[in-house]
């Protein structure tokens, strides 16, 4: 076996290939997450600048873009996704961060925070460098 779950490293029927006590532990990430908003958009300034930690203060996801821009860039945590543990292939770990986002904080964004993001312009990659 890869280094990824299920038949491929493009395998993203994530509801059959992961773990149930994994996915109790992610969505348990997101219970009492906060959003922590750096910068907002305004009236002549879309760009937003947010960051999504787990109760506990652990970093999650960085979120940056221009409201209504073609691109929002979408940063995960992969130390905090524990993907040194979980065979997910880079591709998995893009597509499955990515959907967790949606599931969890989209709709948040909009009820708390008042932006709209569409989810098919999230750019979702790692964050380099984590300490």
């Amino acid at each position: 076996m890869g280094n990824y779950l299920g038949k491929s490293e493009t395998d993203f029927s994530f509801d059959e290939i992961v773990p149930s006590a994994y996915q109790k532990y992610v969505d348990g990430l997101f219970d009492g997450a906060e959003i922590k908003v750096f910068q907002k958009p305004e009236d002549w300034d879309k760009w937003f600048d947010i960051q999504i930690r787990t109760s506990n203060g652990k970093l999650l996801y960085g979120l940056q873009g221009d409201e209504g821009g073609s691109v929002v860039h979408l940063f995960y945590s992969s130390k905090n996704f524990m993907f040194n543990m979980i065979p997910f292939s880079r591709e998995q770990q893009i597509v499955f961060t990515k959907l967790e986002f949606i599931k969890h904080i989209n709709k948040r964004l909009l009820d708390e925070v008042g932006i709209n993001l569409d989810p098919s312009f999230l750019e979702t990659r790692p964050i380099f460098n984590e300490r």
